[in-house]
């Protein structure tokens, strides 16, 4: 394989409207879509970019505090009641081999923490969010 992209998500309350409720309210199957989603237009550019994305490792990590966010988008009418960020982070992470949401659990710093210890001077992250 040749190079890969690090795509880092910090999905925190200011983050929710950023969120569809397309994917949020199906739950696993939300999660899974997001990643396809997500996958192919990483993929669109990095052909935009001249890089073949078919060479490339793509690798997505969202860190949240799941409880919380899933309380947050209920509040902010991004999910309904019934669905579960849970479920959705779920399937997110079992789409794709090297796609991850992380559950950082309480505390203000824990996801930008996480990001912090992933970076090393042979990958250079994109972060979202």
């Amino acid at each position: 394989m040749g190079p890969s992209l690090v795509i880092h998500v910090v999905a925190d309350h200011s983050a929710t409207q950023k969120f569809q409720e397309r994917f949020l309210n199906k739950n696993d199957i939300g999660g899974k879509d997001a990643a396809d989603e997500i996958h192919a237009r990483t993929k669109e550019y990095l052909k935009s970019i001249k890089i073949d994305p078919d060479n490339t490792e793509i690798l997505v990590r969202a860190y949240a505090n799941v409880k919380s966010l899933g309380e947050a988008c209920v509040r902010n009418g991004k999910m309904l009641k019934d669905a579960k960020l849970e479920l959705f982070a779920q399937g997110f992470t079992r789409r794709h081999a090297h796609f991850d949401f992380v559950d950082v659990g309480a505390g203000k710093e824990e996801a930008d923490n996480k990001i912090r210890g992933s970076w090393s001077p042979t990958v250079l992250p994109l972060i979202y969010g």
